[in-house]
């Protein structure tokens, strides 16, 4: 999206913790973005391919699919799917090397700690990943 147009960037957020859920979801609408939720990784993978976010905020443990299953599954699932921007926000380190070295490579994602992740920060790292300001060292 062109933000110059006033277009704003859709974030999907997908957590089962409704508390963190809703506070990332109010940090981010504070910052100028438009944010849907769901607290499910099928229900939020079916949202996901049916509307298009600009990035896609997602937890690993959750019920129904896990984090890790729900993107591989959108990587299989056409153009969009395969470069949507998807950045990990969990507690929970991969559960293996495997598992933490397929996630680097099914790009463009990130994998962030949320212990380790002030919401400043994650607001950051998500303008980075849109697009909206230069990469930090």
């Amino acid at each position: 999206m062109d933000d110059s147009a006033g277009l704003k960037h859709t974030v999907l957020i997908i957590e089962d913790d409704d508390t963190l859920r809703n506070v990332s979801a109010e940090k981010l609408t504070q910052e100028g973005f438009r944010v849907t939720q769901s607290s499910d990784g099928a229900k939020g993978l079916e949202y996901a391919l049916e509307n298009r976010p600009d990035l896609i905020l997602l937890d690993n443990h959750m019920p129904n699919m896990s984090g890790y299953q729900m993107l591989r599954t959108l990587r299989e699932k056409g153009d969009w799917g395969a470069r949507v921007p998807v950045i990990f926000f969990t507690n929970v380190a991969p559960e293996s090397a495997e598992e933490a070295a397929d996630i680097e490579a099914i790009t463009p994602s990130r994998y962030l700690m949320k212990s380790e992740t002030s919401l400043d920060e994650l607001t950051r790292i998500v303008k980075e990943n849109l697009g909206m300001t230069e990469k930090q060292a």
